[in-house]
C-alpha cells in the first residue's frame, strides 16, 4: 500500500513484536494507516500464520471500512477484523461459556476466559482503533489481549473520547491508563489532516488542543457557535439536497430520537436514504441466502459458489469467497457450512458493495465514529439537549464537525409538534399534553432471525417474494396476530407476510403499555441472511442449506 507520509511510514515499518501507541487527530489516515501496518506485518518475518492478526475497531461500519481496505491482499484470510463485543461473543461461544445477561457481562466472561487459560486465545499482534472509547470492561478486556500479544499497534485520539461520561460529568481517559499499563511502549502522533480539501470543511480544526486540555463552557459555547455559522438549510432544502445524493453524504444528529424524526421526514416526502445501525447488529448480507439456499452437502467449493445461480459479479464473488473462508475459519480449498451457519454474525453486509448501499447515510454522532463523507448535514443541536458535561458536549460536537471532505452545512432544526422521548429502551412520540404514544421507534434487529415466517409449514413463499419483490426503501407495515397461543406483530409488503417481530419488540411494546392493531410509516433497511438448522430449512422448502432471508426494517412507526 503506497501514499504513506513520513510519519505514517515510521509506523508502518515499525517491528513486529514492538508495542506502540499512536495518538492521531481526526482526518490523519488512520484506518489508511492501520490496514498499511497489518499488510507490513503480514510480510514481515514475525509474522505467525497460525495466530494471525486481531483488528480491533469500535464500530461494525469502521471494521466493514478496514475488510475492504484488506480485500486485495493475499494474507487477509490471516487479519481477524472485528469489534471488541463481537470478539467477546466469539470467546465465550468457543469457551462453552454463558452468552446472556447483556454485552458487559459478555465482555466480562471473555475476560475471565483469557485469566483462566493459557495459550489457548494468543494472538501474533494485535491492531486497536478507536482506543479512546475503551471503557471500564472493555479497556480491561482489551488490555488482557495485549499483554497476551507479541506485539501491538493501538490507535486513537482522546479529543474524540466521546463515551464512557457519567452522570457527574467524570471520565477515565482509556488511551491515558492503557499507556500507564504498558509503561515500556512507545508513542507516536499522526498530525497531517489528509481529510479536509475545503475551508468549508475544516471549521472546527483549531480545537483540537484546548479538547486534549479539557476544555471548559467557552469552548463548548465557540463550537456551537462555529456550527451556526456554517452554511444553513432548511429541512425541505436538505432534502432536495439528498433526493441525489449517494453514500458520500450523511446527515448527522445528536440522538436517535432527532434521526427517528428525520428520516420520518425524508421517507413522507420520497427521498431515499438510509439509517446507520447501532454497532452490535449482526445484519450478514443478502447474497450468503440467495447463493448458498440450493446447497446440499456439508461443503461448497468455488467452483460451485462461482457458478450459481444469484446476484453478485465474478470480482464480487472472488471478495465474498473471501469472506465466507475467513468467517468459517478454512485454511483449505472448500467451506464448511456448518461452521459458516455457526459464524455467520462475524459476516458483515459491507464485506461485497451492494447498490442498495448508496444511498446517503442518517446517522448519530456515536454511530458515525471513525467515517468520513465528501458532505456532511449536521441537525442543529436542541439548546435543551441534556448534558451530562461540558467536555462531552465539546468532544460530540468536534467528531460531527470532523466528518466532512468538502463541506460541512447546518440543517435548522424544525419547531417540534410533538414530544420526543425516550421509554422502555426506546424512542416514541406523544402529544404534548398526553402521555399515550403515537409513534414508536423500529429499529434494525426487531425481526425474528430464529426462524424464518412459515405458512402451513412452508417458507417458500415468503422468501420468495423477498427474494424478487422486496427492494430497499420499501414501505412495510407490522400487523398484530395472535401465533402459537401468544401476541405478535407480522411485517408485511403488499400485503404479503414476510417476517415476524422477535420477542424483544413485543415485550418493549408490553412495557410501553401499547397494543396496536397496526404500525405503519417503516421502511426496509436492507435484506440479510440468517442461519439455522439445515433440516428444518429442508423441511419448510427453502432448500438444505439452513440460510434465508430476513427483512431488516426501520422507522418511526406509527400507532395505529
Amino acid at each position: 500500500m503506497d501514499g504513506l507520509t513520513t510519519e505514517q511510514r515510521a509506523l508502518v515499518d515499525r517491528p513486529f513484536d514492538s508495542r506502540t501507541f499512536v495518538v492521531a487527530g481526526p482526518g490523519t489516515g488512520k484506518t489508511h494507516t492501520l490496514a498499511a501496518r497489518a499488510q507490513a506485518l503480514l510480510d514481515s518475518d514475525g509474522f505467525d500464520e497460525e495466530h494471525g492478526i486481531l483488528v480491533l475497531g469500535f464500530t461494525r461500519a469502521a471494521v466493514a471500512e478496514i475488510r475492504a481496505r484488506m480485500s486485495g491482499h493475499e494474507g487477509a484470510p490471516s487479519v481477524i477484523p472485528t469489534t471488541v463485543d463481537a470478539l467477546a461473543r466469539r470467546l465465550v461461544r468457543e469457551g462453552r461459556g454463558e452468552l446472556g445477561g447483556g454485552f458487559d457481562a459478555v465482555v466480562g466472561a471473555a475476560l475471565k476466559l483469557l485469566a483462566g487459560s493459557e495459550g489457548e486465545f494468543d494472538v501474533s499482534h494485535v491492531i486497536v482503533d478507536e482506543a479512546q472509547d475503551l471503557e471500564g470492561i472493555r479497556r480491561d478486556f482489551v488490555a488482557a489481549l495485549l499483554d497476551r500479544a507479541s506485539g501491538f499497534t493501538v490507535l486513537g485520539d482522546p479529543a474524540q473520547g466521546i463515551y464512557g461520561f457519567q452522570r457527574d460529568g467524570s471520565r477515565s481517559e482509556p488511551m491515558t491508563d492503557l499507556q500507564d499499563r504498558f509503561p515500556d511502549a512507545d508513542i507516536l502522533e499522526l498530525t497531517v489532516d489528509h481529510r479536509v480539501r475545503a475551508p468549508t470543511a475544516g471549521l472546527v480544526a483549531w480545537a483540537r488542543t484546548d479538547l486534549m486540555k479539557g476544555g471548559g463552557p467557552e469552548l463548548r459555547a465557540t463550537l456551537r457557535r462555529a456550527l451556526r455559522e456554517a452554511p444553513r438549510v432548511s429541512e425541505r432544502s436538505l432534502a432536495l439536497a439528498l433526493r441525489n445524493a449517494g453514500s458520500e453524504t450523511a446527515v448527522i444528529c445528536r440522538t436517535n430520537g432527532d434521526v427517528l424524526v428525520l428520516s420520518e421526514f425524508l421517507r413522507e416526502t420520497g427521498v431515499r436514504h438510509r439509517v446507520q445501525a447501532v454497532a452490535d447488529v449482526h445484519a450478514p448480507p443478502r447474497w450468503v441466502a440467495e447463493l448458498l439456499k440450493r446447497v446440499e452437502d456439508d461443503h461448497i467449493d468455488f467452483e460451485a459458489f462461482r457458478t450459481a445461480d444469484g446476484p453478485l459479479t465474478d470480482a464480487e464473488r472472488e471478495a465474498a469467497w473471501d469472506g465466507l473462508r475467513r468467517v468459517a475459519g478454512e485454511t483449505g480449498g472448500d467451506v464448511s457450512l456448518p461452521d459458516l451457519r455457526r459464524n455467520l454474525g462475524r459476516l458483515d453486509v459491507r464485506d461485497v458493495p451492494d447498490a442498495s448501499l448508496n444511498l446517503p447515510l442518517l446517522s448519530t454522532v456515536h454511530r458515525a465514529k471513525g467515517l468520513e463523507f465528501d458532505r456532511v448535514f449536521i441537525l442543529e443541536f436542541s439548546d435543551g439537549q441534556d448534558v451530562a458535561d461540558n467536555l462531552e458536549e465539546s468532544r460530540v460536537l468536534f467528531v460531527a464537525m470532523t466528518r466532512a471532505r468538502d463541506e460541512t452545512l447546518m440543517v435548522e432544526r424544525p419547531r417540534p409538534s410533538r414530544a420526543i422521548r425516550k421509554r422502555a429502551g426506546r424512542w416514541v412520540a406523544t402529544p404534548w399534553r398526553l402521555n399515550v404514544p403515537t409513534s414508536v421507534e423500529v429499529r434494525i434487529g426487531d425481526v425474528d432471525r430464529e426462524t424464518p415466517l412459515m405458512d402451513d409449514g412452508s417458507a417458500a413463499f415468503s422468501q420468495r417474494h423477498l427474494a424478487t419483490s422486496v427492494q430497499v426503501g420499501d414501505e412495510v407495515a407490522l400487523e398484530r396476530r395472535a401465533r402459537f397461543g401468544r401476541t405478535t406483530y407480522v411485517v408485511t409488503h403488499k400485503g404479503v407476510e414476510i417476517g415476524a417481530m422477535g420477542t424483544g419488540f413485543v415485550n418493549d411494546l408490553d412495557r410501553l403499555e401499547v397494543a396496536p392493531a397496526e404500525i405503519t410509516g417503516i421502511a426496509i433497511e436492507q435484506l440479510s441472511t440468517a442461519a439455522g438448522d439445515a433440516e428444518f430449512t429442508e423441511a419448510a422448502g427453502i432448500g438444505a442449506a439452513g440460510f434465508w432471508l430476513v427483512p431488516e426494517i426501520a422507522g418511526f412507526g406509527r400507532v395505529r
